[in-house]
C-alpha cells in the first residue's frame, strides 16, 4: 500500500497476519510398561542329510515325529505345535571354482508355545534326547501383550501432555490441554529375554536345563500438536 506526502512515496506494509493455529507446541510423549512373561515360543528342528532325497526326508520325518510325540506327551497341546520351516536344498561343495554335489539336506523346524515356564527346559530336553539337531532362541512373551501395550500407549499420551505444559509454562502461555493432533508411533518391537541355541548343548549330558525368563519391556511412543495462547 502507498501512500502521497508533500509530493513524497510513503510506503506501508500491514504486518503478516498470523492465524491462531500457527501458536502450536509439538512433542513426543514416551511410555514404557515392564511385565513378567508367563508363556514362551521355543523353536526346536531335526536337520538330515543323504545323498538320496528319499532316505533324507524319510529319515527327517521318523526322527520328527519322535520329537513331536515326546513333547506332546509331556502335556503340549497339538494346537500349540507348528510347523515354522519345512525345506529340502541340494547340498554343493565348491572345491577349485568347481561345485561338487555333497547331497540333499532336509530342514524341518517347529515353533511350539509353552504355557507352563518350569516345563521350557525339560521340553528341549526331551526334544534333543529323542534326536533334535537345531534350536533356536527362546522368545519369552506375556499373554495380555495387547492390553499392557494399550496402558504403555496412555502412559506416553500423558507424558506429551507433561511436557507440553512444562514448554508453555517456560514460555508464559496458555496452553490448551487438548492436543490438535495425536499420532501413535510404530511400536518398538519387544525386545525378548532370550537364550542362545548354544547354551542349550550340555542338556544332553545334565539334568533340567536351567532356563530364567527375566521380564519383558513393552514401549510406546506417541506424537502430538496443542495449541497455545500468548495470553
Amino acid at each position: 500500500m502507498t501512500f502521497f506526502r508533500d509530493n513524497h512515496y510513503l510506503s506501508y506494509r500491514q504486518p503478516p497476519y498470523r492465524n491462531k493455529d500457527d501458536y502450536t507446541i509439538t512433542v513426543e510423549g514416551k511410555g514404557r510398561v515392564t511385565v513378567q512373561p508367563d508363556q514362551a515360543n521355543i523353536t526346536v528342528g531335526v536337520i538330515t542329510t543323504d545323498s538320496n532325497v528319499q532316505t533324507a526326508q524319510q529319515e527327517n520325518a521318523n526322527i520328527t515325529n519322535r520329537v513331536l510325540a515326546a513333547i506332546r506327551k509331556a502335556g503340549i497341546e497339538q494346537d500349540d505345535i507348528k510347523t515354522k520351516v519345512y525345506t529340502v536344498n541340494p547340498r554343493y561343495d565348491y572345491v577349485e571354482g568347481k561345485s561338487e554335489f555333497r547331497g540333499y539336506e532336509v530342514e524341518h523346524l517347529f515353533q511350539i508355545t509353552v504355557k507352563d515356564l518350569s516345563k521350557i527346559g525339560a521340553i528341549y530336553d526331551l526334544a534333543i534326547k529323542e534326536g533334535a539337531n537345531r534350536t533356536e532362541n527362546i522368545q519369552f512373551q506375556n499373554s495380555q501383550e495387547d492390553l499392557h501395550y494399550l496402558q504403555a500407549l496412555t502412559l506416553a499420551v500423558n507424558n506429551a501432555v507433561t511436557k507440553a505444559e512444562q514448554i508453555a509454562h517456560t514460555l508464559g502461555v496458555i496452553l490448551n490441554r487438548i492436543p490438535l493432533k495425536v499420532r501413535e508411533q510404530s511400536p518398538t518391537p519387544q525386545v525378548f529375554t532370550q537364550m542362545s541355541a548354544e547354551s542349550l548343548a550340555f542338556s544332553a549330558k545334565n539334568t533340567t536345563t536351567p532356563i530364567q525368563p527375566g521380564e519383558n519391556t513393552l514401549h510406546a511412543t506417541v506424537s502430538a500438536v496443542f495449541q497455545y495462547n500468548l495470553s
